[in-house]
């Protein structure tokens, strides 16, 4: 799950994990404490091997992470989607909450109130919980996940926000998880019982052909949720097109294009990428925080987009694609250059700066700018620009590329400071004549990679070493006068 990009989901697997260990561990509280610490090893293993088979991507994401806008942010008294009961309906009746009949009437994230699990999912889980002896792992799992997903008021999500990471969740209501998966155990568990009761031939197939008919017709044929029921040039390949040929056609090198956040005209809300076109917004979840409040700037103080090089600008009233003239070059020596000393005044001070005129630096520099000097661009991808420069002193070299830990400059042989300028961007001081090359690579990639390939390693050891090698070892009992040909 860590692997697959999104780590709330992971999250809510480690908490089933140990909600499913919590049982155990209650189940045979009379044991010992040798069974109970068995338990807590198995957690701990678990949690660890993921952990490092994942770290390649973990390490980078926590660098990520506490760069970005969610790093301030806290939802342990408040969160934005919480379980509404009526929602619960959506359990047995697809259209409780009118997603299939398109007259909507719930909470505004409608993806997340929908839990049809078909017509059988309930009764089957209730013959589960009722005739089976092992209910208390289903139990475990299904009470604290609905009580977690009621939000902040009913506590158990605040005493949840202790658990590092979980009080940037802002959606209890993901927590669903949990509770399916509890619901899919007890069903399973009903279904059993009534094949053992009954000993009907062929009624496990039957159940589980009326379950699969029943979600495909409402999850997938008659559900708008699942998938567009319209071609993707009806959705979204026009606007895309429009892009193309009224927006980056006309965009020159090494300039971006500005429009509202959240633009859907010209494609998906990632069209940017889609369309290969270098803009000032975009889609991200973990939205560097720095460069977040710069954009933010830019609505009070249009300036700002000059030092972004925006050469084409979206005009919201009239929906034409007008030029700024005033654009400045992506690699460029600012006139002046104001020293501040934490990110807070940096980030005051781009409320009345001019980045033609002034960069502000978050540092104390030797920079004497040349006001003379010049720059240019002569190669440049998605991880790198090299930058030709020419400065008679000690000059700010500023660099309109988002700052990140990261990012390196060399000058020949020499690596040379990376500065953060005008709060989100970042230069590099230089003199003289020559060359110098920005270059980004994760501080945490090649960590992580040595991580997760030694865990590899080990894990795939263990799974050997410990594969079991007779029917005895698996567990398995044969019957005497059975046993079978070969071992």
């Amino acid at each position: 799950m860590i692997l697959a990009g999104y780590a709330q989901t992971a999250m809510y697997g480690f908490l089933a994990l140990v909600a499913y260990a919590a049982a155990d561990m209650w189940t045979h509280r009379s044991a010992g404490l040798r069974r109970q610490a068995r338990s807590l090893g198995i957690v701990a293993g678990i949690t660890a091997g993921a952990a490092a088979l994942s770290a390649i991507q973990l390490l980078p994401g926590l660098e990520l992470v506490a760069h970005s806008t969610r790093a301030a942010m806290n939802f342990s008294q408040y969160a934005d989607s919480v379980l509404h009961p009526r929602a619960l309906l959506t359990l047995v009746h697809p259209d409780a909450l009118g997603v299939i009949s398109g007259n909507y009437a719930g909470p505004a994230d409608i993806t997340q109130y929908y839990f049809y699990g078909g017509l059988l999912l309930v009764p089957l889980a209730v013959v589960g919980l009722w005739k089976n002896d092992s209910r208390t792992p289903i139990l475990f799992l299904l009470v604290p996940g609905l009580w977690y997903m009621a939000g902040p008021a009913a506590w158990l999500y605040r005493l949840g926000a202790i658990v590092p990471g979980l009080h940037r969740v802002r959606a209890p209501i993901q927590g669903w998880f949990v509770v399916a998966l509890a619901l899919a155990m007890a069903a399973a568990t009903g279904a059993a019982w009534i094949a053992d009761r009954w000993r009907v031939r062929y009624l496990g197939a039957v159940l589980t052909a009326a379950l699969f008919l029943d979600l495909f017709y409402w999850n997938s044929v008659k559900n708008p949720l699942a998938y567009a029921r319209v071609s993707y040039q009806e959705l979204y390949g026009a606007g895309e097109d429009i892009g193309r040929e009224r927006v980056k056609a006309l965009l020159p090198a090494l300039t971006r294009f500005h429009a509202p956040p959240r633009l859907t005209a010209l494609g998906p809300l990632d069209h940017p990428l889609d369309l290969k076109l270098e803009s000032t917004y975009g889609y991200f979840a973990l939205e560097p925080d720095a460069y977040n409040e710069y954009a933010a700037a830019m609505s009070q103080n249009p300036k700002l987009r000059d030092g972004l090089n925006v050469s084409r600008v979206l005009n919201a009233k009239t929906g034409a694609v007008e030029t700024n003239s005033a654009v400045l070059p992506r690699a460029y020596f600012p006139r002046s250059v104001i020293h501040l000393g934490n990110s807070t005044q940096t980030r005051q001070a781009l409320a009345s700066m001019d980045p033609a005129e002034t960069s502000i630096v978050l540092a104390t520099t030797p920079a004497d700018q040349d006001r003379n000097a010049i720059a240019a661009v002569v190669a440049y991808d998605e991880q790198s620009y090299r930058i030709r420069y020419r400065a008679a002193s000690p000059s700010l070299l500023k660099l309109s590329v988002s700052w990140f830990p990261g990012w390196r400059t060399t000058a020949g042989t020499h690596e040379l400071p990376v500065l953060r300028v005008d709060h989100a961007l970042m230069g590099v001081v230089v003199s003289g004549e020559g060359e110098v090359e920005f270059r980004f690579h994760s501080n945490y990639f090649g960590l992580g990679m040595a991580i997760s390939t030694l865990a590899a390693i080990v894990l795939a050891v263990m799974a050997w070493r410990g594969r079991p090698r007779t029917l005895a070892d698996a567990g398995v009992t044969v019957a005497a006068g059975a046993m079978p040909d070969r071992p």
